[in-house]
């Protein structure tokens, strides 16, 4: 107890078991404090971490409602955060076509587990992108809920096209070139 706290103390007349416990009580709310304090900061990293990602990433319900998506999200669809909280992931997901379907495929799943598929997402102006999705369900506050990680392959796609050219144009030449006798 600071010299303060204890004329304070002695003025009231608190006995030295009372004193005690008004320390036991400060070094627990403080410690509380600490502990809160540490809480936010975790939450608040995880909140950067999940809306900087590489990746788009995207959390729906077991109907398919998206209920948060990233920043990359939105630059690889052009829809702002709040048309993609408005919307299905039938509705970004080009390979999926019925909420039965979706709900079908979400059975399947296994808390834990990732699942990685090949799709194509839909983009605000309707163009098509080619997409890896990593799935995996996790329980959050009792309700089963889904996240997806999506990769945006549209480059990966355009250098091995480029390089199945440049295959087909190597093996052309050489078709053309007499063999030695």
């Amino acid at each position: 107890m600071a010299a303060d706290e204890q004329e304070r103390a002695d003025r009231i007349g608190l006995a030295q078991p009372e004193r005690a416990a008004i320390r036991e009580r400060e070094a627990r709310l403080a410690a509380r404090r600490a502990a809160e304090a540490a809480l936010r900061q975790s939450e608040e990293r995880l909140q950067i971490l999940f809306a900087r990602a590489a990746d788009a990433m995207y959390v729906s319900d077991l109907s398919g409602k998206l209920i948060q998506v990233n920043e990359q999200a939105c630059l690889a669809t052009g829809y702002t955060e709040a048309e993609l909280l408005g919307m299905n992931v039938i509705e970004v997901d080009a390979d999926t076509a019925a909420p039965e379907g979706l709900r079908e495929f979400f059975s399947t799943l296994s808390p834990g587990r990732v699942a990685i598929l090949s799709s194509q997402h839909r983009r605000k102006d309707g163009s098509l992108y080619p997409v890896e999705i990593n799935l995996q369900l996790f329980d959050y506050g009792g309700e089963k809920l889904c996240m997806a990680l999506v990769a945006n392959l549209t480059e990966i796609k355009q250098l091995e096209e480029e390089k199945r050219r440049k295959e087909e144009l190597c093996r052309l030449m050489l078709q053309g070139i007499p063999s030695p006798a």
